[in-house]
């Protein structure tokens, strides 16, 4: 006997067996040995429907598709902007799963940027105030965008003008599979079930087929779907006393002889209470989400928001208006103590803006937030605004906006700054944050439920942190009482007091007898657990003596491991060909003395044979080699010429 691989698997075989199934293995590779042979000759047609064909390719024969509901479900259009932005989303979807897109919908969330999970929206053909979307599934099963923090996305890139011309168009096929990638990952997320078959790209448009696994067979007798109970698992059983009496095997296996006898079982269980220490970090409680500024500690339980550039007189104007943006996103609003502005520094006026709602400015009457506003102590000279001040502010103003920051999510500061001559304008503020040591929540791990809610179960004793409450079916009366557990964390310790940690309980149930399977696990044990590269043990049933003997060390050889060669040799040939190609400077025959090229060709060799093609001569045979050094002198004629083509000033450029 001997071990063969077969499909990844290894089985145990007779040398006569092991012929065949060596010429199966490779069927099995040929047929099923690589992603796309397995999307086109097992998921498709099981999926679709179709023509399949067996693991030896000599037959073939049709499939009815597992799903017949597989068809278009959801159709994304995205419509880009002279900005190179995304400005609108278009969605056809099928809800009912009938096979018409029936349902429509809109998404008008600026896309300026895409990612894996989600897109990033900024200010039209820019990078700036961008905030964080992650795809999610509206209550009527719509694709939706909701706000998140920007280091919950994964994948992301720029598709706006502010990164290149017309990037959206010139990769619309990869951008829309992006958004669409990311969009049916969260449609899979609510619909476990969800199949998908295939999906096309078209320019600014994708379309997705596919189907629901729990709808792919209409169930029949004795069968049920099995989706239903994801989140369901205590169901199971009403529905397997439900389905059973339909099956003809568990009328045969509950009506036979093997179900006549019925033993009591003794079933063990327990019940754990697990209380650990909350220990959060200012980390934890507030992370820098995007924008000019900064996020530092301060001290203990304290850390500091930088809101905008800190510097000295780098804006200029004779009233110049400058804005600039930070994002923060609060993980942790109930762990915030207060959040105070402590300091603003500019030159001439200054306002502070947070969630678009004034915080504080220098000048109390200037509330107008809007883009195009100024100071009220602006002095107009015809249509120049003047606002000179003659100082650089260094204030204090203690505002505090503890409760506008107590709020799970992203919060944005802007500061709008007038300058006359030169200026800046900067701001601090502080939060003081909870950082000590709390009890989390309490976590129960319970073994006991199916028992518990078993009416063929009954409770024989319980013990409650090693004190008997119930012994032989009967109370004895015996209650613990309250302890306490001291606690440790990585910086802290803690106690927590509870009226009980761990319960034991031993129930009797009412187990009709089966089929024993207990001697086929044990035998799969003995020889998994004793399996070797040259021998394994064996447990097997005597027919003649009909009980269990155990076979030591029985030989098996594995098979032998194939030499693979040090590289995957190549060769190189050559070829004269007619030069008719045009570049930019016209018919490439103009530039030339002659009307042919020698053209250089590189093929991978089989069996150490180059395979040449038609009037190819081969200038280096088949070998381990590298052609690196040809590429490079290639690409770098390549760009020089470049160079040497364009030329628009006379002055040569450098290299």
């Amino acid at each position: 006997m001997r071990w063969l691989s077969v499909g990844g698997f290894l089985l145990l075989t007779t040398s006569a067996q092991a012929e065949d199934l060596t010429t199966l293995e490779k069927n099995l590779q040929n047929s099923i040995g690589s992603p796309e042979a397995v999307q086109k000759n097992l998921l498709n047609p099981l999926v679709q429907g179709g023509s399949m064909k067996t693991l030896n390719n000599q037959g073939s024969f049709a499939v009815a598709g597992a799903c017949q509901n597989a068809a278009d479900f959801l159709e994304i259009v995205a419509f880009p902007g002279p900005s190179g932005d995304i400005n609108t989303l278009h969605f056809k979807q099928d809800l009912d799963w009938d096979g018409v897109l029936e349902t429509t919908s809109t998404q008008n969330v600026r896309i300026s940027g895409v990612c894996a999970n989600g897109i990033i929206s900024c200010n039209p053909g820019t990078w700036s105030d961008c905030t964080a979307h992650e795809w999610r599934v509206s209550s009527t099963g719509t694709p939706a965008l909701a706000p998140t923090a920007l280091s919950r996305l994964g994948g992301c890139y720029c598709i706006n003008n502010s990164c290149g011309q017309s990037l959206m168009l010139r990769n619309a096929s990869e951008v829309v599979g992006h958004l669409g990638s990311g969009i049916v990952a969260a449609l899979s997320q609510q619909t476990p079930t969800l199949l998908i078959s295939d999906f096309r790209a078209q320019d600014v448009m994708i379309t997705y087929a596919g189907g629901l696994a729990d709808r792919c067979d209409a169930p029949g007798p004795g069968s049920a779907g099995q989706a239903q109970y994801a989140d369901r698992p205590n169901d199971l059983t009403l529905a397997a006393a439900n389905t059973a009496p339909l099956d003809a095997m568990f009328s045969t296996l509950s009506t036979g002889v093997a179900a006549t006898d019925t033993q009591t079982i003794r079933k063990t269980c327990t019940t754990r209470r697990t209380v650990s220490v909350d220990e959060t970090t200012l980390e934890d409680v507030i992370r820098y989400n995007g924008g000019v500024g900064a996020l530092k500690r301060c001290g203990p339980g304290c850390l500091q928001l930088v809101l905008g550039t800190v510097g000295d007189d780098y804006w200029q104007g004779t009233c110049g208006l400058f804005d600039e943006s930070v994002s923060f996103w609060v993980e942790k609003p109930e762990r915030i103590l207060s959040a105070t502005l402590i300091r603003a520094k500019y030159d001439d006026h200054i306002q502070v803006i947070s969630n678009n709602q004034l915080l504080w400015a220098h000048d109390s009457a200037w509330t107008d937030i809007s883009p195009n506003s100024y100071p009220p102590a602006t002095v107009w000279q015809g249509t120049t605004p003047y606002c000179e001040r003659n100082t650089s502010w260094d204030l204090r103003p203690n505002v505090d906006f503890t409760q506008a920051i107590k709020s799970l999510g992203a919060h944005t500061f802007k500061l709008r700054v007038a300058v006359s001559d030169r200026g800046e304008g900067y701001a601090f503020a502080e939060i003081k944050v909870d950082e000590s040591c709390q009890l989390a929540a309490d976590v129960f791990s319970n073994t006991c439920d199916a028992y518990q809610n078993n009416p063929d179960c009954q409770l024989e004793s319980e013990t409650i942190d090693g004190i008997t409450t119930i012994s032989r079916f009967t109370p004895s009366g015996l209650k613990p009482l309250p302890t306490t557990r001291p606690l440790s964390g990585n910086h802290c310790q803690l106690s927590a007091n509870r009226a009980w940690w761990e319960k034991t309980r031993v129930y009797q149930c009412k187990q009709t007898q089966t089929y024993a399977l207990d001697d086929i696990v044990k035998r799969y044990e003995v020889v998994s657990e004793s399996t070797t590269a040259t021998a394994y043990d064996d447990r097997r049933l005597d027919p003649n003596s009909n009980t269990w003997v155990s076979d030591s060390k029985r030989q098996l050889a594995l098979p032998s491991v194939p030499n693979v060669d040090a590289c995957e040799k190549t060769c190189k040939t050559k070829k004269d060909i007619e030069a008719d190609e045009v570049a930019g400077l016209g018919p490439e025959t103009a530039l030339r003395t002659a009307p042919t090229t020698t053209a250089f060709f590189y093929h991978t060799c089989a069996n150490d044979t180059c395979p040449a093609g038609p009037d190819e001569t081969v200038v280096e045979p088949c070998q381990c080699q590298s052609f690196f050094y040809e590429a490079s002198i290639g690409i770098q004629a390549a760009r020089l010429s470049g160079r040497d083509a364009v030329c628009t000033s006379g002055t040569p450029s450098p290299l």
